[in-house]
């Protein structure tokens, strides 16, 4: 295809505005055509933006506010030009609830699509949109873009893996230290804070008991996310990377208390979750990057005297057992833990304060994807990396950050979609992480559980 591939942004809100109407006005290969949004406040702002005399009105974008404008539109422009004006690309940033509805109308509709996370509430709704893109010819990937925080790939490096993704804009996030300086993982804690005692007029619907919404979905699946990758590239290569039990304590720290909807019935509570203590159990294959090669003679474990398989993976595979701490909040402690906590077998420690510059970037207008800046974190924000030497001795260094790279995920998506490479965040990847989800939604406190399939 010689021209751009020509996207089409479903909502006008934080998400599209944040995350990818700016990688798309600078990312080769694609660009914002169109942006469909329901009639109303949000509809005006992007007519104020994009329509004539709009501070981005010269880019051309057609504004819509009704899907049969985007099907007769369509239609009528494969008459008329053929190939050269049609819609390619379909990004979805609308409530959770929706995601299944409008990704299958983008998917029947013959367009490739980008939906944010989670996938979709249930992992029994991402199995049937997967299929029917498999059925259409489409690519469907999911918008994981944390797998392309700075911090992220920060400690991908330190554990000698590469990035998920290479990049002509990130060349420097591909780089990974050989040998690691990180072998051997016992622990990690990855934590995630916000301070938000109210939710802004504009999230309001967020406090809607509707299954999809709360902390969990919002912020946990991220983090569940990039646990996952680790574990089908670190813990256990070759398999789908779910752990073998999860343990979960959900909270509502802001009494967000809503009217309880028949879809959450399931989790047993009425409530919506702003904060979350997560424990992931995951199988350590023998021969495995995170393997001692010391393996254990028996497998039992104090919690309940015997260890549980993963469904994928044979007993006899498995070398040791690794928990993994996930913790998420909507009230920011005044001391905040690290955003990433690392041990290993022998003693090292990888401490990660701060979060992620690309958000905020963008957010408060600092400096924009195509920025040498973008991405960049500061020197005061790196990590701290100690370890332990011959006789005991600790050392301890600063670990400059590798470079964010959001933009990347559309450089991937193009790729993809022309034939020259593979999609990122395959629909099969981000089920997985609903999976778990539902998983810590569906227990009591206080019970750890198989994860089913």
């Amino acid at each position: 295809m010689s021209r751009p591939l020509n996207a089409l942004v479903l909502g006008y809100g934080f998400s599209a505005k944040t995350f990818h109407i700016p990688f798309l006005h600078y990312t080769s290969g694609i660009r914002l055509h169109s942006i469909l949004q329901r009639p109303g406040v949000t509809l005006d702002l992007a007519r104020a933006d994009y329509g004539p005399g709009g501070v981005e009105g010269d880019r051309g974008v057609k504004i819509w506010g009704e899907w049969e404008e985007v099907v007769k539109y369509q239609a009528s422009i494969m008459e008329e030009s053929g190939d050269g004006g049609k819609i390619d690309v379909f990004i979805v940033t609308v409530g959770n609830e929706a995601h299944t509805e409008w990704v299958r109308k983008g998917l029947e509709t013959g367009l490739h699509v980008v939906v944010e996370k989670p996938f979709t509430p249930t992992s029994k709704e991402c199995e049937e949109l997967i299929k029917l893109a498999e059925e259409k010819g489409r690519v469907l990937t999911v918008y994981h873009n944390r797998r392309l925080d700075s911090d992220f790939l920060t400690l991908l490096s330190l554990l000698g893996l590469p990035s998920p993704i290479q990049t002509s804009m990130f060349p420097t996030i591909t780089s990974s230290v050989n040998p690691p300086p990180l072998r051997h993982l016992t622990h990690l804690t990855s934590s995630f804070m916000r301070h938000a005692p109210a939710l802004p007029h504009r999230k309001i619907w967020k406090r809607s008991s509707t299954l999809g919404n709360g902390v969990l979905y919002d912020l946990g699946v991220h983090l569940i996310d990039q646990v996952l990758y680790l574990s089908r590239h670190y813990f256990a290569p070759g398999t789908r990377g779910l752990p073998s039990r999860v343990f979960a304590i959900l909270y509502d720290e802001r009494g967000m208390w809503g009217s309880a909807s028949k879809d959450r019935e399931a989790w047993g509570r009425s409530w919506v979750d702003d904060g979350f203590e997560v424990y992931l159990e995951f199988p350590v294959l023998t021969g495995s990057p995170a393997a001692t090669g010391n393996k254990r003679a028996t497998s039992t474990t104090p919690e309940n005297g015997a260890q549980e398989r993963a469904s994928n993976v044979e007993d006899e595979e498995v070398e040791r057992t690794i928990t993994v701490h996930l913790t998420a909040t909507s009230l920011l402690p005044l001391t905040p833990p690290p955003r990433f906590q690392v041990r290993t077998f022998s003693g090292s420690t990888y401490i990660k304060n701060g979060h992620d510059v690309q958000e905020p970037q963008i957010m408060n207008h600092i400096c924009g994807p195509n920025d040498p800046a973008f991405g960049v974190e500061p020197e005061n924000e790196w990590g701290e990396l100690i370890t332990v030497g011959e006789e005991g001795k600790r050392e301890r260094r600063k670990v400059e950050a590798k470079r964010g790279g959001y933009v990347g995920f559309y450089e991937n998506l193009v790729g993809a979609i022309t034939g020259k490479g593979k999609i990122m965040v395959t629909g099969e990847e981000a089920a997985y992480a609903v999976r778990v989800v539902e998983a810590c939604g569906r227990k009591g406190v206080g019970e750890y559980i198989e994860v089913q399939g």
